[in-house]
This record gives C-alpha cells, sequence and structure tokens, in this order.
C-alpha cells in the first residue's frame, strides 16, 4: 500500500508541475525589485525568518533588519537566526532556496552568495518560475511603496509594473484614519477639503474611481488588522459624526468612527466590481487577531456582490474561518503564504475544503513573497508538494479518480484566481 501511494504521488506531482499558476499575492511591480535588501535581508525577509523575530535577542533583530549594517556581520547574524529555529519549516525553506541557488547557507559561503546575488537579472529572475502565468502585486498603498501618501505615483501612471504583474491597491487608509494627520494625507491625495464625514466619503470614492483607470489593477487589499482593532462593530453615523468632530479638533479617531467608514468603504469597493483580498489570522508578533475573524463575516454578508478572497487561512484559527467559509457565498479560501509556514494547517484546510466547499471556491497559491524569482520558485516547490500528497492519498483511498485529482489541482493553482482576478480583463 505504501509503495502504492508513493508511486501515486511521484507521478501526480511530475503532472501538477507543468500546470499554468497564478501566485495571487506578491509584493513586487517588477521582477528585480528588492527594496534596497542587502544579501542577508533578502533571505530574512523572503523565507519569513522575520516573523521569529520575538524570539531573537534584540540586538541581532536590529542589525540584520539595518539597511545601513554591514552586511558581513548581517550574514553571521542571519546564520545565528537560521539555527535558533533549525527545526522548522521556514529553517526547511531557506534550504530549499540555498539548493536552488546551488550555494549552502553556510559561513564560508558568503562571497558566492554576495556575487549571485549581485548579478541576478531580469531573464534569470523570470527562469526560476515558467509556470507562473501572472502575479497580483500588492502595491499601490501597500506601507513598503509608502501608503496613501505615494499613492500619486501610482494613480498618475509614474509607476510601472512588469506586464506579468497585475495590481492589488491597499484601502485601509481611507477607513482606517487614526488622526487629523491621516485625514490630511487624503485631503492632499484626493483633492477635495476634508471637513465633514461626507467630504471623507467623496474624498475615498474619488480615489477609489481614479484608482479603476490604474494601469493592471485586478483587486482591492484589505490590511485593517495592522491598523484597527480587530472587533467590527456595528456602523452608526451618528456616533461617527460625533468622533469624526473629535478628530478634526486633534483627537483621535475611535471604533466606532472606523467602523462607519469600513462599512461606506466596502460599500463603495461593492460597486466597482473588483475582489477584495483582506489578511486574516495573526500578524508578524502576534496571532490574538485571529480570534476577530466572526466579526468579519458580518460584514461579509452585508455586500453580497463583493468577493473576499481571506488571505492566510485566518491562521492559526481554522474553526473560525471554516465557519466564515460555510456562512459567506461570496468569500473564498486562500493559503497564501501559510503552506511555506505550516504545511499541516494547509492539509487540515484542504480535507475541509475538499469535502465541504465547491470546488471554485479555493486558491492555494500566493507566494507573499517581496523578491521575485528563488523565494517564489521555493514557495510554489512546497505548495505543488502539498497539493500532491493530499490528492495522492484521496487517489489511493478510492475517493478521487486521476482525472479528478488533476482537475482540482487544476482548479486551486490557476482555475479559481483565473475566475476571480480575470473577469475585469475578460469583460
Amino acid at each position: 500500500m505504501q509503495g502504492m501511494a508513493d508511486r501515486t504521488r511521484t507521478e501526480l506531482i511530475e503532472r501538477i508541475r507543468i500546470l499554468p499558476v497564478i501566485d495571487v499575492h506578491t509584493h513586487f511591480e517588477t521582477y528585480t525589485e528588492t527594496f534596497g535588501y542587502t544579501m542577508p535581508q533578502f533571505f530574512y525577509y523572503s523565507s519569513y525568518l522575520v516573523c521569529y523575530s520575538n524570539w531573537f535577542p534584540l540586538e541581532d533583530r536590529l542589525l540584520i533588519e539595518d539597511r545601513s549594517a554591514d552586511p558581513v556581520i548581517q550574514y553571521k547574524v542571519l546564520l545565528k537566526l537560521i539555527r535558533r529555529c533549525r527545526h522548522t519549516t521556514t529553517a526547511r525553506f531557506l534550504d530549499r532556496m540555498a539548493e536552488l541557488i546551488g550555494i549552502p547557507l553556510e559561513e564560508e559561503s558568503y562571497e558566492r552568495l554576495m556575487e549571485w546575488y549581485g548579478s541576478r537579472t531580469i531573464e534569470s529572475i523570470r527562469a526560476w518560475t515558467p509556470t507562473i502565468t501572472q502575479f497580483i502585486a500588492n502595491s499601490p498603498g501597500h506601507p513598503l511603496y509608502g501608503g496613501l501618501k505615494q499613492m500619486g505615483s501610482f494613480l498618475d501612471g509614474t509607476r510601472r509594473a512588469d506586464p506579468e504583474v497585475l495590481r492589488s491597491m491597499t484601502v485601509n487608509e481611507l477607513h482606517c484614519i487614526r488622526d487629523k494627520h491621516d485625514l490630511d494625507i487624503l485631503e492632499q491625495l484626493s483633492g477635495i477639503s476634508i471637513t465633514s464625514l461626507g467630504d471623507w466619503e467623496n474624498a475615498s470614492e474619488k480615489v477609489l474611481t481614479r484608482a479603476m483607470g490604474m494601469e493592471q489593477l485586478a483587486a482591492f487589499k484589505d490590511l485593517y488588522l495592522y491598523f484597527r482593532p480587530m472587533q467590527i462593530g456595528k456602523a452608526s453615523r451618528e456616533k461617527a459624526e460625533q468622533a469624526f468632530e473629535a478628530v478634526q479638533r486633534g483627537g483621535k479617531s475611535t471604533l466606532e468612527l472606523m467602523d462607519y467608514m469600513m462599512f461606506r468603504v466596502y460599500g463603495m469597493l461593492e460597486e466597482k466590481g473588483l475582489p477584495l483580498q483582506i489578511h486574516t489570522g495573526g500578524l508578524m508578533d502576534t496571532a490574538v487577531t485571529a480570534q476577530g475573524l466572526l466579526d468579519l463575516a458580518e460584514l461579509i454578508q452585508s455586500f453580497p456582490k463583493l468577493r473576499f478572497d481571506l488571505l492566510h487561512l485566518n491562521y492559526p484559527m481554522l474553526d473560525f474561518y471554516e465557519t466564515v467559509l460555510k456562512s459567506c457565498e461570496n468569500a473564498y479560501g486562500d493559503a497564501t503564504w501559510i503552506f511555506s509556514s505550516d504545511p499541516g494547517y494547509v492539509m487540515r484546510y484542504l480535507d475541509f475544503a475538499l469535502d465541504v466547499l465547491p470546488a471554485d471556491r479555493t486558491i492555494l497559491f500566493g507566494s507573499d513573497r517581496h523578491c521575485a524569482g528563488v523565494p517564489v520558485a521555493a514557495a510554489l516547490d512546497i505548495a505543488e508538494a502539498i497539493t500532491a500528497d493530499f490528492l495522492a492519498e484521496r487517489i489511493v483511498r478510492g475517493q478521487l479518480s486521476w482525472r479528478e485529482a488533476e482537475e482540482i489541482a487544476g482548479l486551486w493553482l490557476y482555475g479559481n484566481p483565473q475566475e476571480l482576478f480575470g473577469r475585469r480583463r475578460n469583460q
């Protein structure tokens, strides 16, 4: 039986690895984007070793995240941090990156890795991911690109993405405004003087309308968990008006004001017709935010025509995630990033996805990488291996035929994201 399972998996993964793929969540707009990372930082951020930063000595964390630090010293710190996480999936991800490059992450490899990092070209980077037909970059409005303050360069066409890269625009700064300073940024971008709650709504609508003319825009994205409390309450205009007046006088925003504007902005997004990607689950330094997902369910149900792509499987609280997907027909399950952090968690979700959800409601691959090339290739290797492991077991059990398994893999890796993000291009 085990021999049969192994042969099934081997043959299935060979078939899966030639299927077309859409990477539904990245942060690079061009193949050569590095955000100014040094070579050690490239590995630190590309592997998400940064997610373990609370476990590292503060001086090590500060040094490796300092872009002006000596990369020789940073590399020694990188190796130290990898040893700290030696048996984690993240460490194995780094091993896979090193294997693809052909240079081990060892102390004596520094010069060779520096030479490799400095000699990458757009052609060599693109060659690592030949089956990926499209990337969706969460770039306009994202903090890595200067947030709302730098949105103008996207709206006026100054910034250009590579042809294979579509865009997902971050919208949380339209509704998660914390004080008058944040409001002033929106005022400057929109060109509308914001002296009332209605002005704020009009300014948000104007920015979103302009964004619809942005080159290669395929979706919107909300990172609200990073900018406001996870609880989402009922929207009250009366309370929002009172809170807005306080903000105008120099006070801080309130949950009631953020709730009201979140509902208003989502209503605008529903009218635009593009899907909305939402970060669910834990943040870089805490998993507590995964508890807030059930509050999001009511909001999702309030906008039945808005399609919600729920990124990261609400890691590490799968029960809440399953509840929302079972309750909201307009929500999609999305394993972006998690497969390279906790494969077992993804396998649990796939059991639910196959047995409970329609086949067109799961998206498997979003690399969530800052840089193209090897990091994305390593992430795709893991995602395809997980897919093959899961579907091969179902074939061996007699629950799926070979044709059905390949069809499902094709939907999860390409068909479903193509349908969700490709509607605008097909109209």
